[in-house]
């Protein structure tokens, strides 16, 4: 109970230069379990956006030719763009744990963290809630606790 409660540090991102608009980046382990939730809410959240929502999935590993079960989930987020990075790019936008949204309105980061209330658990969250603040065009809160594996090993949580 205590690991499934327990998020994951959020760093800061470093601002996107040439973003216009609301972007969403998501960094993603391919085989976190957890994040498996994080991919299914952020599905319904841009389903929701109704097109007022860029997205990103920022897998971190080497693409291994064949989809992992995340990669596959991702694959089914309309519109969203899907990318592979090494864990010293992943940070640049903030993300150590698996499942880290950070969400961006003209390339500076206006929110950072999570999607999911806890590990593994798709339903209402902050984060999703900031999300959502946003793209009604008013100020979000600026983080929301992260759920996931780490995404260099070694690292907490």
């Amino acid at each position: 109970m205590r690991w499934e409660f327990t998020p994951g540090p959020i760093v800061g991102a470093e601002p996107l230069t040439g973003s216009r608009g609301l972007e969403l980046v998501m960094v993603a382990h391919p085989f976190c379990p957890c994040t498996a939730a994080s991919l299914n809410q952020l599905r319904d959240i841009v389903v929701q956006s109704q097109g007022k929502l860029r997205t990103r999935i920022v897998f971190v590993g080497a693409n291994m030719g064949s989809p992992s079960p995340n990669e596959r989930a991702a694959q089914e987020i309309p519109d969203a763009g899907i990318q592979w990075v090494d864990a010293k790019q992943a940070q640049r936008f903030g993300a150590i744990t698996s499942g880290h949204v950070t969400l961006y309105r003209d390339g500076v980061p206006i929110f950072e963290g999570g999607i999911t209330a806890s590990r593994g658990v798709v339903g209402d969250s902050a984060g999703q809630r900031a999300i959502e603040t946003a793209l009604r065009g008013q100020k979000p809160i600026a983080a929301a606790p992260v759920y996931g594996c780490a995404l260099t090993p070694g690292e907490s949580p």
